[in-house]
This record gives C-alpha cells, structure tokens and sequence, in this order.
C-alpha cells in the first residue's frame, strides 16, 4: 500500500485530502483511481487507511476508514547530531537514518567540520526525510535542525536521559544501554576528521558515553547509520 503524507490541518474528521505535488503523484505516477486504498501519514506520528473518493492531478480526496497511532515508530526517540559530510553522502545519511528510525537530525558545526549547510540545503534534507518516512512506512517526520554548534548541543543535553559520542578517544567502548525503557537519547557523530580531544573531554565532562565503532575509520554517514543501528538493535527496535 502506498503512503502520502497530509498534515494534520489536511486532515478533518474522516475525510483526508492530499495537496498538488502528493495528489499529480498519485494520478498520474501511480495511476489510482477513486475507490483505491492508500495509507496518509500526518508527520506527526498518525496514520490512517484511507478509500480515495475523487482524485485528479490538481488534488485528492479520501475517506478514513481505520487509524493507528504510531504503527510503525520506534518507542525510544533518538537525535542524531552529525557534523554534515561533504557531497551527497549526508543525504544518505539523512535518507538511511529516517528509514531506520530516527526522531530528529541535528547539523553539527565542530572544529573539524568542514561543511557548513545552507538554508537550502536544510530545506532539501526535510524533504529527504519526508520522502523516506512515506517508503519506510513511517508515521512522524523527523525533524532537521538548523546547523548549530558543538557548545550550542552541550548546552542542551538536559532533555535526554542518555547521551552517546562515536570517537577514537582510548575510554571509548562498546554499545551497552542499560534498561530495557529510557527516555530520549542523543546520539553524536562527528566529522571526518573525527572530534578534537578537547571536543571529547567536554562530551565525557558533560557525561557522555565515549562510543567505539570498533577499529577501523569509518566514514562520518556511515558512522551514523552504524551507530544508529547498532542502538536500535540494542533497545530491540531493530
């Protein structure tokens, strides 16, 4: 069944209508019909089952006949803060984590960073997100962040219960949660030069878990999907 996404205010009592762009991809890519099924993601976490009603390439219009709350989301919410790759490969990084389960994607600027992300290019990740939440089967649309720096996230680590950081630095270890419920977590990759030691030792003094990936450098996107992984594996999400 083919997800859309409509936000909430599209959304009245039982009836769903989908905007231009979602509706000409239904008609005319898809080639449904009035009386077809698709699955409406809210971006906020809801989805419904949805009979199309009337459709053209200028708009849709369904009927709800079944919702369910976060069907398809993770039970632990995970930020993954990264300092942005050079090229297309954070798209990957964005496309891949959203798929896997990711709440919110933070663009970090740390001293090794070398790409420091436009407006736009924001913009553009959204949109990536957006489309992986429909093939993934997601119902929430993660957040991306703008760009923000390393002392700026220090400063706002009291909102999540755990907090990870991937480095080379010789404390760093492997994976271990402990608890099977936890609240939010904050999961940091940097870039590819990897985080300063004194970015390091802001992270261990600000209580974060020094993160090992193991022996061999990684790239920073697939660090992030690695790590990312790797947690959700951990908290049996994966």
């Amino acid at each position: 069944m083919e997800t859309f996404f409509a936000p909430p205010q599209l959304i009245k009592g039982q009836k769903v209508f989908l905007d231009q762009e979602e509706a000409w991809h239904a008609h005319k890519v898809l080639r449904l019909r009035p009386g077809d099924e698709i699955r409406v993601a809210d971006g906020q976490g809801s989805s419904y089952r949805v009979i199309i009603r009337k459709l053209t390439d200028k708009g849709l219009e369904g009927e709800i006949v079944d919702d369910n709350q976060a069907d398809n989301e993770p039970k632990v919410e995970v930020s993954l803060a990264f300092a942005p790759p050079k090229g297309r490969r954070a798209e990957i990084l964005i496309e891949k984590g959203t798929e896997l389960g990711a709440k919110a994607f933070l663009p970090l600027i740390t001293e090794h960073t070398v790409v420091h992300p436009s407006l736009a290019k924001i913009d553009r990740w959204r949109k990536i997100a957006q489309q992986a939440m429909k093939q993934s089967g997601r119902s929430f649309w993660p957040i991306v962040a703008k760009p923000q720096t390393f002392a700026q996230l220090l400063g706002e680590t009291k909102r999540y219960e755990k907090l990870f950081i991937c480095c080379l630095h010789p404390s760093a270890r492997r994976l271990k949660v402990e608890g099977s419920e936890v609240g939010p977590i904050l999961l940091t990759v940097g870039p590819e030069g990897g985080f300063s030691p004194a970015e390091v030792e802001r992270a261990r003094e600000n209580e974060f878990y020094p993160l090992s990936l193991g022996k061999r450098r990684l790239r920073s996107e697939t660090a992030a999907i690695a790590a990312l992984t790797l947690l959700l594996h951990e908290l049996g999400e994966i």
